[in-house]
């Protein structure tokens, strides 16, 4: 989309792309530590809510149908509120649905929270991914969507780190439950930033 169609004064056009650049780079980065901490706190969480052993990948499953839907839904209410708001709300709801994650008591409240999960993670990889793709510089797109793309790995790495940290310090049914309660951080950090 060419500068003049996103009504934004040239001036303030470098501003707009680089607060596009981290708002799809939060939800990319919470994308990749969530999508890795689940696996590895996937153990504990079994032992912890007394799930069998389908009971895990069948919730994987769910968070994944759930993020289809909210790929379509997203990229439509991006589409008629604009990418901006949309992505806002959807990287708060994606945070706070990671870190409510953390208090399921059962397989039930567990697989509300990852539907939900599911459902805005959909969404925000899709209206990120527009967004970011709008506000690109044409002759830098694929770069930018490139370097968007290390923050998935970025929030992988990160994830491994707050594993080995909090599984050693902590017994298991407390390590999983504030890996989760992390994933409120990118939320926090969207609502400091405006």
């Amino acid at each position: 989309m060419a500068n003049d169609e996103l009504n934004i004064p040239p001036e303030e056009v470098e501003t707009q792309r680089k607060r596009a650049f981290v708002a799809s780079g939060l939800g990319w980065g919470l994308d990749g530590f969530d999508w890795t901490m689940f696996a590895y706190a996937l153990p504990a969480i079994t032992v912890s809510l007394g799930m069998s052993e389908s009971d895990g990948p069948f919730g994987v499953a769910v968070s994944l149908v759930a993020s289809a839907f909210g790929g379509v839904v997203g990229g439509t209410l991006a589409d008629r509120f604009g990418r901006v708001r949309v992505l806002t709300f959807v990287i708060v709801g994606y945070s706070v649905f990671t870190a409510l994650t953390a208090t399921s008591q059962n397989l039930e409240q567990l697989l509300l929270w990852r539907t939900l999960h599911g459902f805005t993670f959909g969404a925000e990889w899709a209206v990120g991914a527009a967004l970011l793709a709008e506000y690109a510089n044409p002759d830098q797109r694929g770069r930018t969507m490139g370097f968007l793309q290390t923050t998935y790995a970025i929030g992988w790495a990160a994830s491994t780190a707050a594993y080995l940290i909090l599984f050693d310090a902590l017994n298991d049914d407390q390590a999983w439950r504030y890996l989760f309660l992390l994933g409120i951080l990118p939320a926090a950090a969207r609502s400091s930033s405006g």
